[in-house]
């Protein structure tokens, strides 16, 4: 990577795992290398001083609730501040997204390696019945809810951006042709009342819990979670 490039960790526990190549985000015309050993490595918003190169960690775990999940749980992160999360083997998809199950754990780390944040989609549901007395109806097909568990470490506070942003601006939804529909926000929101709807900026050092709303046209396929708005060069995929 170039000199004032840094890269961040965006968290996939495994290991074992090959080598790949990701292209940077943006307008850099020049690919970046991203090795990938356990970790997916991503560019961050400032250069790290002992090192051009760092890695981002995008870990998962199996759904809990599956005995196969449970017996796959067996591999835990050697990160110290995140001992206590299982994650599953790394996996991609065509588009190259970090693809996840529901209830698998997902995170994003500085680039010593320190977790700043770990996530997951415990849920997702179809045909949502909004709740809020102010919702409009769905103007793209129906409403999909993600439930979403968010803890982040006080690490974060190091981080460039030192905050997480997960809203529904930042979702794309495929279908199982892998086509992109244009708009996945439609009437979204306003569908919940506000004491469902997960956090938008969620800072170092909290435990979260919440729900966001899509409005798409896609009855079953894919949902990807961009790591734009959080500094990271990437995305996470589920499939619904």
């Amino acid at each position: 990577m170039e000199g004032q490039d840094m890269t961040r960790l965006f968290a996939m526990m495994a290991t074992g795992c090959a080598a790949m190549v990701l292209s940077a985000c943006g307008g850099d015309t020049s690919p970046q290398m991203v090795t990938v050993t356990e970790t997916v490595t991503q560019p961050a918003a400032a250069p790290s001083p002992s090192s051009d190169d760092s890695e981002v960690t995008g870990t998962s775990s199996p759904n809990p609730t599956t005995e196969d999940a449970a017996e796959a749980s067996s591999a835990t992160t050697e990160d110290g501040n995140a001992s206590e999360y299982d994650f599953g083997e790394p996996e991609t998809n065509s588009r190259g997204n970090l693809v996840k199950d529901v209830g698998q754990w997902a995170g994003m780390t500085l680039p010593n390696g320190d977790f700043t944040t770990v996530f997951r989609v415990t849920d997702i549901e179809v045909d949502v019945a909004c709740t809020s007395p102010y919702a409009q109806p769905a103007k793209n097909g129906q409403f999909v809810a993600l439930t979403f568990e968010v803890h982040t470490m006080p690490e974060l506070a190091e981080d460039p951006f030192g905050q997480v942003n997960i809203s529904s601006h930042g979702f794309s939804v495929f279908d199982e042709d892998s086509k992109r529909e244009n708009d996945s926000v439609g009437n979204a929101y306003g569908c919940l009342n506000e004491n469902e709807v997960l956090p938008q900026t969620i800072g170092p050092g909290e435990e979260v819990k919440g729900r966001i709303v899509l409005d798409t046209s896609v009855e079953s396929g894919s949902i990807t979670l961009n790591g734009m708005n959080m500094g990271v060069d990437g995305a996470w995929a589920w499939e619904f």
